[in-house]
């Protein structure tokens, strides 16, 4: 019998990468591990509700993955919706690799009960629409690469919509008006130190500790990893949107994922990313402490920092189509 730690108990660093048993096995055109993991059992008791411990939910999370599990089991009745958002808050933007498997047609009842799936015929009389009005809301998915689906016997496969979706086509505006990187960090200097002084004025210690984890992960990502730029960008977006809430969140994330775009034309002409574990640590020591004038200040100086990096790529367009 496994006895269950206090909510709010200290959760433990994310192990390393471990042979899993089984090995790896082909589920349909993927390669994933043969061992994965069920989240159903992160919501509260009989499967309703948000967990008893969140911060140990997503440490679960972090976990699976870190020991090498590459395929998740979800499904939005599960809470409902509860442990898509943990997914979502714990591993989002989800590693190379990772795939999520949900079911999509069941329902819950007030008394947390299962009743049955429903049918094609009702899902279309619950949602009010057509059968053709749905493949056409498919089609018009797909064109803009909102959804990506694979049909076969296996059924329909979705991805969920990211950040890369809105950024696309974001970027592509800001180009036509002439935005150039330059511009886009001195955005961002705009909004970052703030949001760090905010988080060190709030002290949360959800956020504190959700922070910790990441700085740990980036820490302990060598910086010719290609995983180091994601999850440094990862970093500096959970910061925004802890400090300045959804909406900057999502700015910042469009944001990133722009300068990812044009770091992999710089990574290949030996730009190198720069170690920057120890300043990490020391700005979420202000944070910690509560020090809100230092560790905004101390955030700006390290965005300028990145900015001056750059040199002439800070003239050129956020997205250059013509390579010019």
């Amino acid at each position: 019998m496994t006895t269950q730690p206090a909510p709010g108990a200290p959760v433990p660093a994310p192990s390393v990468p471990v042979p899993l048993p089984g090995g790896s096995w082909s589920l349909g055109d993927l390669e994933v591990s043969r061992l994965g993991y069920g989240a159903m059992q992160l919501a509260g008791p009989w499967v309703m509700g948000p967990p008893a411990d969140h911060d140990r939910a997503l440490a679960v999370l972090r976990e699976a993955v870190a020991l090498g599990i590459t395929h998740i089991d979800t499904s939005d009745y599960y809470g409902p919706y509860v442990v898509n958002d943990l997914i979502r808050e714990a591993l989002h933007p989800y590693p190379d690799g990772l795939h999520l498997a949900t079911k999509v047609g069941a329902r819950r009842g007030p008394d947390k009960s299962w009743p049955p799936a429903l049918s094609r015929t009702e899902l279309i009389t619950t949602f009010g629409v057509a059968r053709g009005t749905l493949r056409e809301a498919i089609r018009l998915l797909e064109a803009e690469a909102m959804v990506e689906t694979s049909r076969g016997t296996a059924g329909v496969r979705v991805r969920a919509p990211d950040v890369s979706a809105v950024s696309r086509l974001a970027g592509f505006l800001l180009q036509y008006e002439g935005a150039t990187l330059g511009e886009l960090y001195s955005a961002l200097l705009a909004i970052e130190p703030a949001a760090v002084e905010q988080l060190a004025r709030e002290r949360s210690a959800a956020a504190i500790a959700e922070l910790g984890t990441l700085v740990d992960e980036l820490g302990g990502t060598p910086t010719a990893d290609p995983n180091y730029a994601v999850r440094s960008s990862r970093l500096h977006e959970r910061i925004t949107e802890l400090g300045g809430g959804k909406a900057l969140g999502l700015f910042a994330r469009i944001a990133y994922d722009l300068i990812r775009a044009r770091a992999r034309e710089i990574d290949r002409a030996g730009h190198a990313h720069r170690d920057n574990n120890a300043l990490h640590l020391e700005v979420l020591a202000l944070v910690r402490e509560g020090r809100a004038a230092e560790a905004g200040a101390r955030w700006r100086a390290h965005l300028e920092e990145s900015a001056s990096r750059l040199g002439e790529e800070a003239r050129r367009a956020v997205i250059d189509l013509y390579g010019s």
